[in-house]
């Protein structure tokens, strides 16, 4: 039986398939999320937040030699992050920022310990540059740093899903909190002066009101960025198509065959990189976010994991052979597991969702056990399993973003707040 045979066609009757397909409100419901991984890898589904801090603490590891895959299964997330929650992330960082650009750090201090954010650095960037006095980075970037750890996150599933379990839970929370007055001395060793103590009033309905605001406009624009997501799979074929025939004529011009010449090169021009240089106030009437280019990203890995993460869970098909479809769906379940780290946990560099796909693309072939045989995953192959992989769920659903669960009138009617 031939596990190798894929019918180039099939890929296209894939896309077909799914550009066909209803907007599905799963990527939206916290009520039910996709876990990370799959049931035959685990069974978990815990808090996200539970997940983290297991990571985090020490205590929380056992001691036991118990098989390697338990461990990492006990060490999974629970479920993608829903995209409503996502958004709020969004909007509070992108607060913070501006909040930070005006110098009132008090303020981002007090959201920061009020949000509680789980962030988790899996990178040693911070051990050679901490904020010190007089230290060459800009006074602002020094104070950012010093006053909250969710300004500078760039990755996903900051909230705590324990104490805001919906998108909705952290203005209603809000809402609730009374008015608070900081009050800010100056050290005793810099001398009394006329401001060496000043009052900072806290008014978090007033904050809520604008923490809204700003959500409303990164709706707008994320909506914007699904339909670009949604044409990125189609530019993402047709480029490595191109780029791979001008390397076999370059090849054939030369009278070369270097076998290492294609791990030297990238697999396609990414369009993500793209939009991520462009100038946001090229072709729009309002002024952008301030944190525009980082929500697009992070967005486009959202979407990816959440295409991924359904694939391996609903099987790779690639035609009739079952045993062939098995192969390839334990492929890319181990391949993401691989990966799930070094892509989509914790903070993360620019451009970790290209960098999945261009390493499924150039990732040389594999050996796979099934039932006392083995096969062998050919590229063609991987390229059929990307096909169903990118465009699985970059449907259209910027109508949901811009719904009523955007508006700041809802959140103050589901409270009672005036």
């Amino acid at each position: 039986m031939n596990f190798l045979a894929c019918n180039f066609a099939l890929a296209h009757i894939i896309i077909t398939f799914w550009i066909s397909l209803p907007c599905s409100s799963a990527f939206f419901s916290p009520i039910e999320p996709r876990s990370f991984y799959p049931s035959t890898l685990s069974n978990h589904h815990e808090p996200l937040y539970h997940f983290r801090l297991a990571m985090i603490s020490d205590s929380s590891i056992s001691d036991d030699n118990d098989n390697e895959s338990t461990k990492d299964d006990e060490m999974l997330p629970a479920s993608v992050q829903d995209l409503r929650s996502f958004l709020t992330q969004r909007c509070i960082q992108s607060f913070m920022f501006l909040l930070a650009s005006t110098r009132d750090l008090h303020t981002v201090s007090w959201l920061d310990n009020f949000t509680q954010p789980i962030t988790i650095n899996l990178y040693d960037w911070d051990i050679d540059d901490e904020a010190k006095p007089g230290a060459e980075g800009t006074f602002r970037e020094n104070d950012k740093r010093l006053g909250s750890k969710l300004l500078n996150y760039h990755g996903l599933s900051a909230l705590n899903t324990t104490r805001f379990p919906t998108w909705d839970s952290f203005f209603t929370e809000l809402l609730e909190q009374p008015d608070t007055v900081l009050m800010i001395s100056t050290p005793k060793d810099v001398g009394r002066r006329l401001y060496s103590e000043i009052d900072i009033d806290i008014e978090p309905a007033r904050l809520c009101t604008r923490i809204l605001s700003v959500r409303e406009q990164i709706a707008r624009e994320l909506s914007k960025d699904l339909k670009v997501i949604a044409k990125m799979g189609q530019q993402i074929f047709d480029s490595y198509r191109l780029n791979r025939k001008n390397r076999k004529d370059t090849k054939q011009s030369a009278g070369t065959g270097d076998k290492d010449e294609e791990s030297t090169v990238s697999a396609f021009d990414s369009p993500s990189a793209f939009y991520l240089t462009f100038d946001p106030n090229d072709d729009d009437a309002f002024a952008p976010s301030p944190l525009r280019k980082s929500n697009f990203d992070l967005l486009y890995n959202l979407i990816t994991l959440e295409a991924i993460v359904q694939l391996v869970e609903d099987g790779v098909v690639l035609g009739e052979d079952e045993a062939q479809n098995k192969v390839c769906s334990a492929f890319l379940e181990q391949y993401y597991k691989d990966r799930l780290n070094s892509h989509f946990i914790g903070s993360q560099w620019y451009g970790k969702a290209d960098d999945f796909i261009e390493g499924l693309m150039l990732s040389s072939p594999l050996m796979l056990t099934r039932i006392m045989m083995r096969t062998v995953m050919k590229r063609n192959s991987k390229i059929k399993i990307l096909r169903q992989l990118v465009p699985r769920h970059w449907k259209s659903n910027h109508c949901v973003l811009l719904s009523k669960y955007s508006s700041s009138a809802t959140v103050f009617h589901s409270t009672g707040w005036q």
